[in-house]
């Protein structure tokens, strides 16, 4: 039997994604990341990550 695997995440860039999705992409920092499989309980990955150049 399949089962349904849900996934979400927040991230964050400096640069704005209206510039350029591959830009964003290439500045981006995931801060949360979240997953669920089928009907299981929802868990959550939350991170603070403090780029190096910054």
């Amino acid at each position: 039997m399949s089962k349904i695997l849900w996934l979400d995440l927040e991230t964050y860039s400096e640069i704005p994604i209206k510039n350029a999705t591959h830009t964003y992409a290439e500045n981006v920092d995931v801060i949360l990341f979240s997953w669920a499989i089928d009907k299981d309980p929802v868990q959550v990955c939350e991170r603070y990550h403090k780029r190096k150049n910054s």
